[in-house]
């Protein structure tokens, strides 16, 4: 983790294992994070976070800071790509991490929709975006303790969902 490298450059005692400890969530949880993949539960995510002394979101979903700031591509032109995902943080941020625990998966998808919507006229204001945003999130939340099967079906048939082409009905 890059801001781990930041930490010790301060002159911090940074370690993943210290981290961690310090966190409460053990001592293997970062290491458990990178080399395994494994998305701990959001309680443990806000708390490393904030040993870290970053936002959740952004540890949550990968997107750093410098990608957020970063508002213009290769030729000056505004990075549609970064104006997304700094969109989608700051929503989830106000959302607040108690509630939504999101797997990647699932925040992909939410960066490729609003992306096509994006590319559609008339062009969406950050507004409508956020709300967006805020729909694919809260049917999330609705629909995370159903089984797999069960979800799909749900969704599926849910005329908002279908109303934004927000199901690919392939999968």
């Amino acid at each position: 983790m890059a801001r781990i490298d930041e930490l010790n450059a301060q002159g911090e005692d940074a370690t993943e294992r210290n981290v961690s400890l310090r966190a409460g969530t053990g001592p293997d949880q970062i290491r458990k994070m990178k080399t395994k993949g494994q998305r701990p539960a959001a309680g443990k995510l806000e708390a490393i976070a904030k040993v870290l002394g970053v936002n959740y979101t952004w540890l949550s979903t990968g997107i750093g800071e410098k990608e957020i700031n970063q508002r213009t591509d290769a030729n000056g032109r505004e990075s549609t790509t970064a104006l997304v995902k700094s969109s989608i943080v700051f929503v989830l941020d106000e959302l607040g991490p108690k509630k939504f625990d999101l797997p990647n998966d699932f925040l992909a998808s939410m960066i490729t929709t609003v992306m096509g919507r994006l590319q559609s006229e008339p062009k969406p204001t950050l507004t409508d975006l956020s709300k967006e945003i805020a729909s694919m999130a809260n049917v999330y939340s609705e629909y995370a303790a159903a089984p797999a099967k069960d979800l799909k079906q749900r969704l599926e048939q849910d005329p908002d969902w279908q109303a934004g082409g927000r199901f690919d009905k392939e999968n």
